[in-house]
């Protein structure tokens, strides 16, 4: 005697490998945005820092008494 669970489980096993495919896209997408956020955001602290170091350097010009042109 067939058992009607089993060909239920049957007949949705293309759907259920389709959702898998579906499910490890979206996780491989997961991973690459991950890197890109990453790198954005050491990224956008390297140039923090390039920036405060710049600062410190025009703040030190400065009070040496340079003459600073701001264009």
């Amino acid at each position: 005697m067939d058992n009607p669970e089993k060909q239920f489980r049957y007949r949705m096993e293309p759907l259920l490998k389709a959702r898998q495919w579906d499910l490890d896209i979206a996780k491989a997408d997961e991973v690459r945005a991950r890197a890109a956020v990453k790198e954005c955001a050491e990224a956008s602290e390297r140039i923090g820092r390039a920036i405060v170091e710049i600062e410190t350097a025009i703040r030190q010009a400065s009070t040496a008494g340079a003459n600073i042109d701001a264009d």
